[in-house]
């Protein structure tokens, strides 16, 4: 039998194979499991929780609490001053948020840093927090990626 090192299968094809050959489609499913359950072992061990906010509800508000770095798997923010309502960005898939707040904490040590400016999903949106403690820990252990 020759392994497969990757494989991209539609929801479709991977139906049929489950009609027409039940053994592989068990098969499959094993395998992807066995993978993914260390994945998502890490991902809760590192304090990551994932957040679906619907388009038009903010992710934080500047003066609130730093209470986590965001990272947005899918949707768009955007990033704006509410004083002037001036736009500093709009943000997407694969881009952080909020972590200068956290930085910000973390070096000085301190309990609590307010935002600097607030995070308003312009699309429906899911979003990975990280809270504080397990930032700085993922900065320290993981420095790729930074």
């Amino acid at each position: 039998m020759t392994l497969c090192r990757g494989a991209r299968l539609s929801l479709n094809s991977l139906l049929d194979l489950g009609q027409t050959d039940p053994d592989a489609f068990i098969s499959l499913i094993s395998a992807a499991a066995n993978i993914l359950v260390p994945v998502i072992a890490k991902f809760i061990t590192l304090g990551l929780s994932r957040h679906w906010i619907k388009a038009g509800e903010d992710v934080f508000v500047e003066g609130g609490d730093a209470d986590g770095v965001y990272v947005v798997i899918t949707g768009r923010v955007k990033l704006r001053l509410e004083e002037t309502g001036e736009v500093l960005a709009e943000v997407g898939r694969g881009d952080t948020i909020g972590e200068e707040a956290v930085l910000d904490q973390v070096s000085r040590d301190a309990t609590s840093i307010k935002r600097i400016f607030s995070a308003r999903c312009m699309r429906d949106c899911e979003l990975v927090k990280i809270s504080p403690s397990n930032f700085e820990y993922i900065c320290f252990n993981y420095p790729q990626v930074r």
